[in-house]
């Protein structure tokens, strides 16, 4: 086994350890010809060379990175050389440290409001929506989301309980997290397509219930622009909304409701998750999810706990879901039609009015259900 397997051994997260074995890459790269990574490591250390110096040259072609970057760059770099026996004084390490521009990161994200994720949601495909509602309501990353299977979901709960092993985990510990009733309709939504999905785009079935990697931030990005509120930091280039600010979205929005020691446990953060765990059974979480479920959804911003009332919110969601599906398929059929354009914009007026049609049916009936429900309410209260 040579040295990079041995220190990547521990690690099972594969996010964790493409980060270690870039950042060593580039450490490696710095003082000779660019070799396979394993070369490189074994062959520096078979040079006679001043490893101090090596640190502090690697430190300054770094520097200018974001401050966050070059702390997780040096920490890699310092743990590797002391697992092969290189150990540097506690001075040095500090002295290096002062020598750092700041503590935060340098772009400035933007959480956006509940009506922004509002709006660039209704600008997603169904299964773009699915994805980015669960990373909303869930707080989870997409690193650990985008390996989700579906058999990792257990829609028979309330809230659906979704069980995040440990191969997923950027620490490595598997965890419970749970989504929102709209998260939740929106999947299983995206369920039913989703082996037309996997046939015409000719991706294998892994039983992963995202299987789109490379196309879920590009979705995402899309989305933002088609809203007017894609935006670049001015000393970074990068955008200020991006994925992992609907992970900031849950955070900020649940702590304002439900314990913050049970956000972060939900989030994964490690130091929290032992002791959670501990003090809370997954029924005690569950419950504490649901009185903040609210607070992380898009489409229905109630707070409240009435089993009708959410009914209608999935059923919403579902309607709002076809609404949209059909209005991409108009859009693709007026690009690939060959009917003039008075007879497609005849079609066009028959499918609006077959559409407000039966929304007008569906909403009648749920009126006519909510009166019936509430003059059974009424009953059961004059008893």
């Amino acid at each position: 086994m040579n040295r990079i397997e041995r220190f990547l051994l521990p690690y099972s997260s594969k996010g964790t350890v493409r980060l270690y074995r870039n950042h060593l890459k580039r450490y490696f790269s710095t003082f000779s010809v660019v070799k396979s990574l394993e070369e490189s490591a074994e062959e520096y250390f078979t040079q006679k060379r001043v490893y101090e110096d090596d640190v502090v040259t690697y430190f300054s072609s770094i520097k200018d990175w974001a401050p966050l970057s070059v702390g997780v760059s040096m920490s890699i770099v310092k743990t590797f050389l002391l697992e092969n026996d290189i150990e540097f004084s506690s001075k040095f390490w500090r002295d290096l440290k002062r020598k750092k521009k700041g503590s935060r990161a340098l772009t400035q994200d933007r959480v956006p409001s509940i009506e922004e994720l509002r709006g660039i949601f209704s600008q997603l495909p169904l299964n773009g929506r699915a994805l980015f509602l669960t990373l909303a309501s869930s707080g989870m990353r997409i690193g650990e989301t985008l390996q989700l299977k579906i058999g990792d979901f257990d829609f028979t709960k309330d809230p659906t309980h979704i069980h995040i092993y440990g191969e997923y985990t950027k620490t490595g510990n598997s965890r419970l997290a749970f989504i929102s009733s709209e998260a939740t309709a929106c999947i299983k939504e995206w369920l039913k397509v989703r082996s037309a999905w996997l046939n015409k785009y000719h991706v294998a079935d892994t039983g992963r219930l995202f299987p789109f990697n490379n196309s879920a931030s590009g979705m995402f990005y899309k989305a933002v622009k088609r809203t007017g509120l894609l935006e670049k930091d001015g000393s970074t280039g990068r955008y200020t909304i991006h994925p992992h600010v609907l992970r900031k979205f849950f955070r900020t929005q649940m702590a304002s409701v439900i314990p913050v020691d049970i956000v972060e446990a939900l989030m994964g953060h490690e130091g929290y998750l032992t002791s959670a765990y501990r003090r809370y059974s997954e029924a005690q979480l569950a419950e504490f999810y649901k009185q903040g479920m609210h607070a992380v959804s898009v489409s229905n911003i109630m707070k409240t706990n009435d089993k009708y009332v959410n009914a209608l919110a999935i059923e919403n969601v579902k309607i709002r879901n076809e609404l949209d599906e059909v209005k991409r398929a108009n859009e693709a059929l007026e690009r690939m039609t060959d009917l003039t354009r008075q007879d497609f914009l005849a079609l066009h007026e028959l499918v609006q009015t077959f559409l407000a049609k039966k929304f007008k049916e569906e909403e009648r009936e749920s009126l006519t259900d909510e009166a019936n429900w509430r003059r059974e309410l009424e009953m059961e209260m004059k008893k």
